[in-house]
């Protein structure tokens, strides 16, 4: 970049604009900055909150919106209603018709609009005209949001100077200058604007990563902050997401997990102490990246060890087949009708996936929790939650209302079932639903579960064939495919704390009612449907988790992988295999296992690995013979209980992706 004087030329040309004199870096456009705060004001909001992103059809669209604010409020989620250009035809109605439906099922809600879409940067400074139809936009979106939330939190950024036609190109001096010029008093105006309408709003700032992490231009965030803090205009907080798959798959996760951080920290350091709020990929980007479950946990607890206040996930309302990423989960396939579907997203083509960054996200938190309480539980199971699974094939997209009755004797509505766009839509035939994460307290607290399923007019009639509730485990990452296959074959009813078979039909028109019995204190765990292998691995590796002496910080361990043929089994391989200054990674290791294609060796200390800062080796002159069949060794980062991998997934992996997992390994070793 530039010097500042070299800069400072730049800025003096912009000073002639349209009688706005006296432009600064450090006072943005003189005469729409509001007047300083006392030193030291800080914002009142309490707000440790994660969150869900609704635009698009996602806000706009009835049964969409209503669904996806019936998961925030399951899982306590605030909920962001973005109306970019409240000027834009329906947009105000849409953001009533969220905030009306939010405040229904009571979920806080925030709110994005004024992003300078039809308005450019020099016009808002320079036409009193143009800069007003920005601020009414302003105002009518915080008017209608003030009816239904007060004190709540604006977003009036979107990326910007990337997004709104402040520059042609994205990373360029130009760029920079625009945010350093106008920035400071563009936000002082939108914010003045903002607190006519409700005096304790706040409202923050979202600068585009390219300008807060290491890696790139971290100087202009903290420019651009130290400019606002200057004028006495600082924000509340500060949105910012990442999508660390364009990174990751070049450079892995490790240097991901550091971006994030970066990003994370950078902007708390910005704001001086403010909260920061992330959002992460769970969606498939452009390059056809689509992430792993790896990627998710690893995104979120970057992303909470930076101190971010709140997280939440991107449900893309587009759909990009997946072509890359080291392990996708639900990958979009090739070809799917739902490519031209106006309700495509994230939350309805591959909800899967969407669901599973949630379920890690609360297995995370709660295993925060268990650390600053120095407790050592695995915390795999939601202990406060429950499942709804309903074996229903052929359902309609939302054809069909479910509420439950709740300790008061009301009828909550919870969602709808036919969850997934139907049709040719990828996962669209599962042949089961699910609504999760309900609350044990508030709908089994008299030992039953009451179902009430109600049939729109106009839907197609749907077999219903069995009810069940089931415990929440977020590390069991069951599909909707394999719950169907699960409630197929009755292999279910051992982890069921009750379930009731029903053989009849979801007619138009009609409402069905249920009434099972529960037995709440049931153990069994669900994740005894992952299979065999996955399931006894996964167990294992928990029970070792929970038994550490001090709890598990997955990033100083990790997991090794050694690949070849007819190997022996996993503890001659742990006792005789040396890799560079690792001897006896068994001995290592929190849990062993193998087969004659693979021995994986789970949760060893780092320092064993890269004591030396050297890359997997191998070292000794005295080899066992099996030696001979090893093909390659992967150092993994630790994956975890949550995300068990079997030697056969294992193998197939570096047989099947070979150029990802070297690159998302943290080292690789050929064979001697």
């Amino acid at each position: 970049m530039r010097e500042e004087s070299e800069r400072a030329v730049a800025l003096n040309r912009r000073a002639c604009l349209a009688g706005i004199a006296g432009l600064s870096a450090t006072a943005g456009c003189q005469g729409l900055i509001e007047a300083p705060v006392e030193a030291g004001e800080t914002s009142d909001a309490d707000d440790e909150s994660d969150f869900v992103w609704l635009s698009g059809s996602l806000l706009s669209n009835e049964a969409i919106r209503e669904n996806l604010l019936a998961f925030a409020a399951r899982r306590d989620l605030a909920a962001i209603l973005a109306i970019p250009n409240p000027k834009a035809s329906g947009a105000i109605e849409s953001l009533h018709e969220g905030l009306a439906t939010a405040k229904r099922l009571g979920v806080p809600a925030w709110l994005h609009a004024g992003v300078l879409t039809d308005v450019t940067a020099d016009e808002f400074a320079g036409s009193r005209d143009a800069r007003e139809r920005n601020l009414t936009g302003i105002r009518r979106a915080v008017e209608t949001y003030s009816e239904f939330e007060s004190g709540g939190k604006l977003i009036p950024w979107q990326e910007a100077p990337v997004m709104g036609g402040w520059s042609d190109e994205k990373w360029d001096d130009e760029a920079v200058d625009n945010l350093r010029t106008y920035g400071p008093a563009v936000f002082a105006a939108q914010r003045r604007v903002a607190r006519e309408v409700d005096p304790e709003i706040d409202v923050g700032v979202f600068v585009h990563f390219p300008y807060v992490v290491d890696s790139k231009q971290p100087d202009v965030f903290a420019r651009l902050l130290d400019d606002l803090h200057r004028q006495g205009t600082p924000p509340d907080f500060a949105f910012a997401d990442y999508y660390r798959g364009w990174y990751e798959k070049d450079v892995g996760p490790e240097r991901a997990n550091d971006a994030v951080r970066s990003l994370v920290s950078n902007a708390k350091a910005g704001l001086r102490g403010g909260d920061v709020y992330y959002m992460g990929q769970s969606h498939t980007i452009n390059p056809g990246h689509t992430p792993s479950r790896q990627s998710l946990r690893m995104d979120h607890r970057a992303a909470l060890d930076a101190g971010a206040d709140g997280v939440g996930w991107y449900a893309r309302t587009a759909y990009v087949p997946t072509e890359q990423g080291f392990d996708p989960l639900v990958p979009n396939p090739e070809g799917s009708a739902a490519a031209d579907r106006a309700q495509a997203s994230t939350f309805t083509v591959a909800r899967d996936r969407y669901r599973y960054a949630w379920a890690a996200t609360a297995d995370a938190r709660a295993a925060t929790e268990d650390a600053d309480a120095g407790a050592t539980s695995a915390r795999y199971r939601g202990a406060d939650r429950f499942d709804l699974w309903l074996r229903c094939p052929d359902a309609g997209f939302y054809d069909h209302r479910v509420r439950l009755r709740t300790g008061d004797g009301g009828w909550r509505f919870v969602g709808d079932v036919g969850t997934y766009l139907d049709g040719a839509a990828p996962y669209a035939d599962a042949g089961a639903e699910t609504i999760r994460a309900l609350d044990r307290e508030r709908y089994l607290g008299d030992g039953h579960l009451d179902v009430e399923i109600e049939t729109g007019p106009d839907a197609d009639a749907t077999p219903l064939v069995e009810a069940a509730a089931v415990p929440s485990e977020p590390g069991a990452d069951l599909t909707d495919a394999d719950v169907a296959a699960a409630m197929a074959s009755g292999e279910h009813a051992a982890a069921a704390l009750g379930r009731e078979r029903v053989d009849d039909r979801l007619a138009p028109g009609e409402t069905v009612r249920l009434s099972i019995s529960v037995d709440a204190d049931a153990e069994e765990s669900v994740g005894a449907l992952l299979g065999d292998d996955r399931a006894s691995l996964r167990r294992r590796l928990a029970d070792a988790e929970a038994a550490a002496e001090t709890p598990i910080i997955p990033g100083d361990r990790f997991d090794l992988w050694v690949l070849g043929e007819e190997l022996p089994d996993a503890g001659t391989v742990g006792t005789e295999l040396r890799v560079g200054e690792l001897s006896g990674p068994g001995k290592a290791a929190l849990v062993s296992t193998g087969s004659p294609d693979a021995a994986l060796f789970s949760g060893i200390d780092r320092q064993g690995l890269f004591g030396d800062g050297a890359a997997v080796r191998w070292s000794g002159a005295d080899r066992p013979e099996w030696s001979d069949g090893v093909e390659a060794v992967v150092a993994m980062p630790y994956f975890g209980s949550g995300n068990v991998v079997t030697p056969a997934r294992a193998a197939e992996l570096v047989g099947g992706q070979p150029s990802e997992v070297r690159t998302y390994a943290l080292a690789v070793a050929s064979a001697p």
